[in-house]
């Protein structure tokens, strides 16, 4: 009789359980050469939000981020927000020769076998991919939300 009342109380509790843990997936830790070959990985940004911009050089819509992240780049990092673009499986002369023609302010990691777009579940460039300063993943998707601060913001 008690595992029969044990059991039927946590049936009833376990959703509430379940519930009391945070929503946000954690952001799984990366290390990725930059352009100049210094090694980068999440957890060089303790403390520090973080906006991850997956991209590519032929992708057209990419080259639409990449234009509205560096005309808010000033904004982006006076709120406190660090900027990564991860090129997607692309050849360091391929990344440098798209950038003598697109500038781009903030900086380049090379996602050179495309693991890391695929452990974050990439679905199609340009993707964006916010995480707050507890390295918890508080958005995703093709798009940068206009709320991007109030989102990164604790």
């Amino acid at each position: 009789m008690r595992r029969i009342i044990f059991l039927v109380i946590f049936i009833l509790i376990f959703p509430i359980i379940l519930n009391a843990q945070s929503i946000y997936k954690d952001a799984l830790d990366f290390s990725l050469p930059s352009l100049n070959d210094e090694k980068v990985s999440l957890e060089d940004f303790n403390n520090k939000p973080l906006i991850l911009l997956f991209w590519t050089t032929w992708c057209p819509y990419c080259r639409r981020a990449i234009n509205l992240l560096n005309q808010k780049y000033d904004e982006i990092k006076g709120s406190g927000i660090e900027i990564l673009g991860i090129n997607i499986e692309e050849p360091k002369q391929r990344i440098e020769k798209f950038l003598e023609e697109y500038p781009i302010k903030f900086k380049i990691l090379m996602d050179k076998d495309g693991k890391t777009a695929y452990t974050y579940r990439v679905l199609g460039i340009p993707y964006y991919v916010l995480i707050d300063k507890n390295k918890k993943i508080r958005f995703e998707a093709n798009y940068l939300p206009k709320d991007y601060k109030e989102i990164l913001k604790d």
